[in-house]
């Protein structure tokens, strides 16, 4: 159904850059989703890979570009995954398995994601409360926050969309 550009109203968000076109607030938490979501995939593949990071193998000698292949193969199909947890590595020749390091601070990704949460929470003016994440609250925690909310969230927001309606209709 063709809808003619008279009868549609596009209600804007104050862009300060931009007063014209107008921001989604969805852009604004853009950055913050894309980040959790690579923080998720990231400790989903390392979980996956038995919580250990990759590392080198060291041979005495030289290898073939086939040879190295096939031994990365061969310890890839036999000993990553959580299912393999634990294996027990056995390394002919002199080789060495030499695991990489990683920093037990790079690991914490539930601080990063309790982070990211709080900056969605503030960007749409959600109180953590709202969610159940306070620990300490009783009822009239509960009912400051919901006016509070209500008081410098909604309202602006529903005054915003009232005065661009009655511009529009005006």
């Amino acid at each position: 159904v063709a809808i003619p550009t008279s009868n549609l109203l596009f209600l804007r968000n104050p862009n300060p850059s931009n007063p014209i076109e107008g921001v989604s607030i969805l852009s604004a938490v853009k950055d913050v989703v894309e980040t959790d979501n690579r923080m998720v995939e990231w400790n989903k593949n390392f979980l996956q890979n038995d919580a250990r990071l990759s590392g080198t193998i060291e041979v005495q000698g030289s290898l073939t570009e086939e040879e190295a292949k096939l031994i990365k193969k061969m310890f890839i199909d036999t000993y990553s995954g959580y299912n393999n947890a634990y294996n027990i590595a056995i390394l002919k020749n002199g080789a060495k398995f030499n695991p990489f390091q990683i920093p037990a601070k790079d690991l914490d990704f539930l601080r990063g994601r309790e982070l990211n949460r709080d900056e969605i929470l503030g960007i749409f003016g959600v109180p953590k409360i709202f969610l159940g994440l306070e620990g300490s609250y009783n009822r009239a925690t509960a009912e400051t926050a919901k006016q509070v909310f209500a008081q410098f969230v909604l309202q602006p927001l529903m005054d915003m969309i009232t005065e661009q309606l009655n511009e529009f209709l005006i």
